[in-house]
């Protein structure tokens, strides 16, 4: 199973472990990673506008960020998946795939169950958002609805 380097012991990475301790999807991936904030040494290769973003084994957790958009702990949870999803990807990284690599990332927090609340954190993104941006919160929400509607009819 995953790990979390917590040197801040925050209680939402240790959700996480919890909630996926028998994910047939996790169970036997090993790889740790170190929780980083906004104020932590390691901080500076994270944009300080991110909510919650990962960089190799390092994952970046803005928690005002997540409480100025109410982000409850279910969405927040969603948020880890999809950038774990990101990590476990091997699309190659390029800017052919951003897209791509997007939906493999959703399609990760799908299927540890968590694609409804990364479904409402999107449309919350949607609210703060405009232009180009709102575009691709739209686009990516199109998408996420059709990989839960294809995972539902799998089920």
């Amino acid at each position: 199973m995953i790990s979390f380097t917590n040197a801040h012991n925050i209680q939402l990475f240790q959700d996480f472990i919890n909630r996926e301790s028998n994910s047939i999807i996790l169970r036997d991936k090993n790889d740790s990673f170190r929780v980083i904030l906004p104020d932590d040494f390691m901080s500076g290769i994270f944009n300080p506008d991110e909510y919650l973003s990962i960089n190799g084994n390092y994952i970046y957790y803005n928690e005002a960020r997540c409480n100025e958009i109410e982000l409850t702990d279910e969405e927040r949870l969603s948020c880890i998946a999809h950038e774990l999803g990101h990590y476990y990807d091997e699309t190659e990284k390029n800017e052919y795939n951003g897209k791509i690599r997007e939906m493999n990332a959703d399609r990760f927090a799908v299927s540890l169950e968590l694609g409804e609340h990364l479904l409402s954190v999107l449309n919350k993104f949607r609210i703060i958002f405009d232009g180009n941006d709102r575009e691709r919160i739209d686009e990516r929400i199109n998408n996420l609805q059709n990989i839960l509607l294809v995972a539902n009819q799998e089920q």
